[in-house]
């Protein structure tokens, strides 16, 4: 089959990449549809080795360059779109996120610090190959889910569990002051907007203190620090 550059509407999506690439075959090799290699691949043995195998489809001599907009790339996965449902475990949720990197780096951190259950609040689209590529095959460790509103996500979720909205305002307490024993789920908001004032109702308020020559960490770099201090003590 001769694949397009990926569309929102498509049913599949591509991972880029030789190491994201084995991430995906040897976490979720079920939804695995070929694997396209470029005929300029070098040393590709381990990959083969892996096709092989897990019997895994795989052509050679495609020109992945014009389903991506970087070059340099040699291995292409092409996957199945897949829904997953979240455990009852420690959360991190974020309250309609727009940028795609942001959203794959943050991934990424969840997968570092034993963390894999991701909720998100809005209509992102996860599957877009700039988010997998921004995790660097952890996309394929982490169990997300998307939620239309957090009212959708607290029938599910919103008993026996600390909840914490990192939002800067006179009740909010500095992030290092919080010792938490049971579970919890970690509510950021919007690159942008932030949360809006409805989640003081159904959480403590949280924030990062930090030095005033910067107004504020990017999303993914405030997410980071929280989840290391929630999870230091599990690694």
């Amino acid at each position: 089959m001769k694949y397009k550059k990926y569309k929102k509407d498509d049913p599949y999506s591509f991972v880029f990449g030789g190491f994201p690439t084995i991430e995906l075959l040897n976490t979720k090799k079920e939804i695995v549809r070929e694997v396209l290699i470029s005929n300029k691949l070098n040393d590709g043995d381990e990959i083969f080795d892996l096709l092989n195998k897990l019997g895994i489809k795989y052509s050679v001599g495609n020109d992945i360059t014009r389903l991506q907009n970087k070059g340099n790339i040699y291995i292409a996965g092409v996957f199945e779109k897949y829904q997953e449902n979240l455990e009852d475990k420690n959360h991190v949720v974020l309250d309609n996120p727009e940028n795609m990197g942001n959203l794959g780096t943050i991934i990424r951190s969840m997968a570092a610090f034993g963390l894999y259950d991701l909720a998100i609040i809005g209509s992102i689209d996860i599957f877009d190959p700039r988010v997998i590529r921004a995790s660097m095959g952890s996309f394929f460790k982490v169990r997300k889910k998307l939620y239309k509103n957090k009212e959708e996500y607290l029938s599910n979720f919103g008993k026996d569990r600390s909840m914490y909205s990192f939002i800067l305002d006179e009740n909010s307490k500095r992030l290092n002051t919080i010792d938490n024993k049971g579970k919890f789920s970690l509510i950021f908001g919007n690159e942008a907007h932030g949360l809006d004032d409805s989640y003081r109702n159904i959480s403590r308020s949280v924030f990062i203190p930090q030095s005033k020559d910067v107004d504020s960490l990017n999303l993914s770099s405030a997410v980071t620090v929280s989840l290391y201090h929630f999870m230091k003590d599990n690694l």
